[in-house]
This record gives C-alpha cells, structure tokens and sequence, in this order.
C-alpha cells in the first residue's frame, strides 16, 4: 500500500478512535515505521518532546491541547489530561490551605504514576470517572511505549 493510502487509511479510523486505544497505537508505531508524512512527524515531535514520566502540570496541558488538535485523543480525554489544580491562581488560597501543598506547575511528575493511582481510587470508590482515566492513563502509556520505541 503506498504511503498517500496508508495515510488516507491512518486518517479515517483517526476519526472514530483516539491513542487510548491499542489499535490506534498499533497504526501509528507501524506508520512511524513506513512513512515520513507531516502528521507522523508531529507525533513524533510530540513523543520526543515530552516525557510523561517526567512532566509538569503546565506542559501536560500543552501536551493534552496539542494532541487532541492532532485529533489522537478524545474530547474526555483531552479536558482530563488538560485539568490541572496547580495552574489555577487560587490554588494556594483554596486546595493548597486544605491539602498544606503550594502551587508548583513547573514541577516534573511521573504522570503515568498519578493516573495509576487516579485509575485505582476511581475503580476502588466505584466512581463514574473509572474509564475516562483509564483512557487516560492508556494515553501516556501509549506515548511512553512510542518514545522508547523512538
């Protein structure tokens, strides 16, 4: 199949699925190895440029902005990867006065160590959110398994 069908093909089921699905990975890590195409190489770019294991609330949110306008995660996906406390003004003046913790939105976290821990708490209390982390959580398991295959 020659490169301008592939990506015909790539942007099609893009349109009904989202990287928090083990297919979708699965095109893209093929793609990635057949095709030089502009998309690919801004999936790229993004894999190279962020480390989920090694990030901070402000970049998650440019990360979450700039793969949902690649179309590679979903509108749920999106708004919960791009919820981030520490970004928000009050933060010291209302959840860092209960919690003791201070705004630090440039510190780097292990995100796929947090969504582990978000996933489990909400399948533990039966929270409606159970899912929706979880695809959050395959997201940047996705892109953790595309920079190391990189």
């Amino acid at each position: 199949m020659n490169t301008a069908k592939r990506m015909n093909k790539f942007n099609l089921d893009m349109a009904t699925q989202s990287l928090s699905q083990s297919a979708v990975y699965s095109k893209i890590s093929q793609l990635l190895k057949k095709s030089n195409h502009k998309s690919i190489l801004e999936i790229m770019e993004l894999v190279n440029k962020y480390n989920v294991r090694e990030i901070s609330p402000r970049e998650m949110m440019r990360l979450a902005e700039e793969l949902h306008k690649l179309g590679l995660v979903s509108d749920n996906a999106y708004l919960f990867m791009s919820f981030q406390p520490e970004m928000h003004p009050a933060f010291d003046a209302t959840v860092g006065r209960h919690t003791g913790q201070t705004a630090e939105p440039d510190k780097k976290r292990d995100y796929i160590e947090i969504w582990e821990n978000q996933v489990h708490n909400d399948k533990r209390s039966g929270s409606l959110n159970a899912r929706k982390s979880d695809d959050v959580l395959k997201v940047l398991v996705n892109l953790q398994g595309l920079r190391a295959a990189a």
